[in-house]
């Protein structure tokens, strides 16, 4: 098993190269390097700009893989034609994480996740983390993102981030507060609100409970916020090394491959987001 990373000559291309290099030399894996042509008619003569591009192309996986080779040691690269993300998608059955940048080239203006991470982080086989803003060289924290339906692949896969990065490990439960007002403006038959971040609690300590038995050295600390999910969560993520989430433990939009949660986390997190699955 590797780190796979797609990489483009954008500036957060070249983050995910960085993470995935630093990534591959923690889990002591190797780094698979990926770039896709975007050539997909097989049989036709490209003209010079394209033959151009090409030896661009070279250049830049060459580059890529002289830098990771000084901070880990097996590096392998592959340069492909045709779409980014169906390569990527069809490698991840081969790997531990697949890395992409949220943004390559060819994004609209405004819009934080491409459409490269979009297919990656709905459709491949392996966890996948999504590398936008530089991360605070000083984040040493692991959130994770306790959803309303937490499945154990992800907790798992945010305890041992946690204990493979000897860092501390933040759950955050976040719940919303019931409406004020009912009908007429008169107040609603409501459960008190201590009551239900009571609940909350209960809901966070029994899902970590089994893994924190298993990685006792993992420090946790419980986080429950009145507040919505996406909110707390890229608040936290300021100063944090990872957020971990599942795809589809919140809420979901039918048709989406992601949560609607997560989705709005990959737009906008302050730190690289692990999906897990």
């Amino acid at each position: 098993m590797s780190v796979l990373v797609g990489i483009d000559d954008s500036v957060q291309g070249t983050a995910a190269l960085r993470w995935a290099a630093r990534e591959a030399a923690l889990r002591k894996t190797s780094l698979r390097i990926l770039h896709a042509f975007p050539w997909s008619m097989p049989g036709v003569v490209a003209d010079p700009r394209h033959l151009q591009m090409w030896d661009a192309a070279q250049r830049l996986v060459a580059e890529a893989e002289y830098w990771a080779k000084s901070i880990t040691p097996e590096v392998g690269t592959e340069l492909v034609t045709g779409g980014p993300s169906q390569s990527l998608i069809r490698r991840s059955d081969g790997a531990e994480i697949v890395v992409v940048g949220t943004r390559g080239h060819g994004g609209f203006h405004g819009l934080l996740m491409g459409s490269v991470a979009s297919q990656v982080a709905g459709h491949a086989s392996c966890p996948v983390v999504l590398v936008g803003p530089e991360t605070e060289p000083t984040a040493r924290e692991v959130v994770l993102g306790v959803g309303d339906r937490p499945k154990e692949e992800t907790l798992g896969m945010a305890f041992g981030e946690a204990a493979l990065r000897g860092a501390p490990l933040r759950a955050l439960r976040a719940w919303q507060p019931y409406g004020s007002t009912g009908p007429g403006g008169l107040a609603p038959l409501v459960p008190d609100a201590e009551d239900v971040r009571h609940g909350e609690e209960l809901l966070v300590a029994g899902a970590l409970a089994p893994w924190q038995e298993k990685y006792p050295r993992v420090s946790v600390v419980t986080s429950v916020v009145s507040d919505t999910p996406a909110h707390a969560l890229v608040n936290v993520s300021g100063g944090a090394a990872l957020l971990v989430v599942g795809a589809r433990e919140h809420e979901e939009f039918l048709g989406l491959p992601l949560g609607s949660v997560t989705h709005l986390l990959a737009h906008h997190a302050k730190c690289p987001v692990l999906i897990a699955r």
